[in-house]
């Protein structure tokens, strides 16, 4: 399978939007890696997980062609990962000869209500909208999807995502803080090749709705007491917020110890099926 991380900000986008902080103005000077969007995947050309306000920007800056997208899948209703206006551009006359008619929406009932609240008519859109189920594994064309619940919004239920078979899976952790019982439970019966995972706040303290590279290692630690790392499982780190003040080079330095690699904008990682 191939993964392409499209942005790799958090919510601020990096440089933030209205900020002058020493750590935005060098990354505004420097540009490059160190230049970073709102968050979102790419799998296999096909599947977007998310879809938010900079999702042009991602299609002309990494030459992508978004004609060919069956499914899109959400993880949360915050604006930088879910932007329902960008799928009125999946309709006439906006949009002509893609590659399927509807596109398949995937996404938690609360995700499902904001969709349908905007767009009463989601025929009329070109998408067909399914309300998943955590833990139970949907079909998209050849690539298994499984969402598990992330813990992020105590009023809403939050999804992160596992691809492929259990035994050969990738999961795509953004955004959560570290994991309860019932997602801990569940993982102890998959094997991972790679894992992408959410690390806002870099070497800040530890927060509750978002991973830091402390949390981070906790949850390697526990994959691999619970067997569920496959041998030369990848950890790539993603979503990151400017307040952790270090620039991409300086961070993988400091995580290369780790075995850490750290992600940036339009990065592609692929893995054997």
């Amino acid at each position: 399978m191939k993964f392409q991380i499209l942005g790799t900000a958090a919510a601020e986008g990096w440089p933030a939007l209205f900020c002058a902080c020493e750590t935005c103005r060098r990354a505004r000077a420097s540009g490059g890696k160190d230049l970073r969007s709102r968050a979102s995947l790419m799998v296999n050309d096909t599947i977007k997980v998310d879809l938010n306000a900079d999702t042009y920007h991602h299609l002309v800056t990494h030459g992508l062609d978004f004609s060919h997208i069956e499914h899109i899948l959400f993880t949360h209703s915050h604006n930088d990962h879910f932007s329902p206006g960008e799928l009125e551009y999946l309709r006439d006359p906006f949009a002509h000869k893609r590659t399927r008619p509807v596109v398949d929406v995937w996404c938690s009932r609360d995700v499902a209500d904001l969709i349908r609240e905007a767009y009463p008519d989601t025929e009329r859109l070109g998408i067909s909208v399914h309300e998943v189920i955590p833990f139970r594994t949907v079909e998209l064309g050849d690539v298994p999807a499984t969402p598990i619940v992330a813990y992020h919004r105590a009023e809403e239920l939050c999804l992160n995502w596992i691809f492929g078979n259990l035994d050969r899976a990738v999961l795509y952790a953004s955004d959560t803080g570290p994991y309860r019982e019932p997602t801990w439970e569940f993982l102890a019966g998959v094997k991972f090749d790679l894992v992408i995972s959410e690390c806002t706040g870099g070497f800040l303290p530890d927060m509750e709705t978002h991973l830091t590279v402390n949390t981070v290692r906790r949850m390697r630690e526990q994959l691999d007491r619970m067997g569920s790392l496959n041998p030369d499982c990848r950890f790539v780190l993603t979503h990151f917020s400017h307040n952790m003040g270090m620039l991409h080079d300086e961070f993988q330095e400091k995580v290369r110890e780790d075995g850490f690699l750290v992600a940036y904008d339009g990065i592609v990682l692929e893995t054997q099926e």
